[in-house]
């Protein structure tokens, strides 16, 4: 298992996610769990640790001729 850093701006989007898919989750079922939410969380932040950083990204970080 390796260690995934996000960016504020990352976390804020996953945390976000994770609200909608807990009130559609509540909207169907009712109250959602503890348990539940933290699956749910699991598994958007696995898939966003998939996901490679997109170019413009990178190079807001490393500049365009990486320095």
């Amino acid at each position: 298992m390796s260690i995934v850093r996000f960016t504020s701006d990352q976390l804020k989007k996953i945390y976000r996610e994770v609200d909608l898919e807990c009130a559609e989750l509540a909207r169907q079922q009712g109250p959602v769990s503890a348990a539940q939410m933290n699956l749910i969380a699991a598994r958007i932040m696995e898939a966003a640790r998939d996901k490679p950083p997109a170019v413009t990204q990178l190079l807001s970080v490393v500049g365009p001729h990486g320095t």
